[in-house]
């Protein structure tokens, strides 16, 4: 999985693509009927992920303290559940609980590096069977692990040892591990293309060789302005990191705040441009991920004293502005899709579409896949519901 675009027949990571991207040249759903849903007492279903021709769905089920975290594959033509698999008896992760999928593996983060867990599961895709599993606590990134080059990579933690990225082989064994500057991570995100691997965290933003996972930079985080709470992308030979979350810094921000949007080489860390999210002297902060296209970045932005939101697209080559569209129904935390050159954003209602206002054909309530891209391929959508998982036309 190296390319910057999901295929047009599935969507296999959380943001679409090792890259995090977020992007599909497919088009997305135009009518908005649900095709079929899929439901469950006392489910609550987080960010899906679609390949071939399956709907892979994380999502914990049971009674507040005694739930079980759960695995269900189902049938993207008809919703059919194909099969379903017990990961880890308890709540999930508060951000990493996203499947991923390549070569025949669903690959599953069970917890994060506050809880006693099994951390890592690898699971058939066919059957569900449970192929194996690591044991200790995996860190708390947002998204899914990360397939590249043919192994997975995430942020583990071993008993006897500090949290580190590692790479593993599709067997399980560990191909190599890193901690990044020296420094024990507690990542916001991993992003992949190429042979690099991106790393966003509270020390900084690495750039790590995915071959044998040397680093081959770093940028400290006192050379950004503002915090790094947010996912990286990777595009091309380009990275793209946010500095700053609306739902952590809306608030507790002076109006005088800067967040960035920067571009380093994915080779050698070095920037090729950086630009301010304000708008005029309004000071925003991004409201969520990233969505990279062929010649744009997108963020859907907070201005931090009106409360509103937009989505504005940046240049991809200069980080210049080429528009911006107020939205309305956002919540705090919102990652844009791009497919077939429409932007869509999950809303407290819905789907957001490229003129800012709530598709009335896409009225389900989105708002609990608010911190992953919208899955969208081959004219569809899988959206997480109040009432469970919809695929829509």
């Amino acid at each position: 999985m190296t390319g910057e675009t999901a295929d047009a027949t599935g969507w296999p990571t959380a943001f679409g693509t090792a890259g995090n991207t977020c992007f599909s040249t497919d088009s997305g759903p135009t009518d908005g009927t649900p095709n079929w849903t899929f439901s469950r007492d006392g489910l609550q279903p987080r960010a899906p992920c679609v390949a071939d021709g399956t709907v892979y769905v994380v999502g914990a089920v049971g009674e507040s303290g005694s739930e079980q975290m759960r695995v269900f594959a189902l049938d993207v033509a008809t919703g059919d559940l194909q099969w379903e698999q017990t990961v880890h008896d308890n709540s999930l992760p508060r951000r990493s609980s996203a499947p991923t999928v390549a070569d025949g593996i669903v690959y599953v983060v069970t917890n994060d590096s506050y809880l006693d867990g099994l951390g890592l599961v690898a699971l058939d895709a066919a059957d569900g069977e449970i192929l194996w599993e690591l044991s200790g606590a995996a860190g708390n990134h947002y998204g899914g692990p990360v397939a590249l080059n043919g192994r997975v990579h995430t942020i583990t933690e071993s008993p006897d040892e500090a949290s580190a990225l590692r790479a593993f082989e599709p067997d399980g064994s560990l191909a190599w591990e890193n901690s990044p500057g020296d420094q024990a991570l507690s990542a916001y995100g991993i992003a992949g293309g190429g042979n690099s691997l991106v790393v966003t965290d509270v020390t900084g933003v690495y750039g790590v060789d995915a071959a044998d996972g040397e680093t081959r930079w770093e940028i400290p985080a006192d050379e950004f302005e503002e915090r790094l709470q947010l996912p990286p992308a990777v595009a091309g030979n380009t990275a793209f990191v946010a500095t700053g979350a609306t739902s952590m810094t809306r608030g507790r921000t002076e109006p005088e705040s800067t967040y960035r949007l920067y571009a380093p080489d994915i080779a050698n860390g070095a920037q090729r441009w950086r630009t301010s999210m304000s708008n005029d002297d309004e000071p925003a902060a991004p409201a969520g991920p990233l969505a990279v296209t062929d010649d744009a970045v997108f963020v859907v932005q907070a201005p931090i004293t009106d409360g509103g939101r937009e989505l504005v697209a940046y240049d991809r080559t200069s980080g210049t502005v080429q528009s911006r569209q107020s939205l309305r129904f956002v919540p705090n935390l919102a990652s844009p899709t791009v497919a077939g050159g429409t932007p869509y954003v999950p809303a407290d209602f819905g789907i957001v579409t490229d003129d800012g206002t709530l598709a009335e054909s896409l009225e389900l309530a989105a708002a609990r896949q608010a911190n992953w891209g919208v899955p969208v391929f081959d004219g569809q959508a899988v959206v997480v519901t109040n009432e469970g998982i919809a695929l829509l036309q």
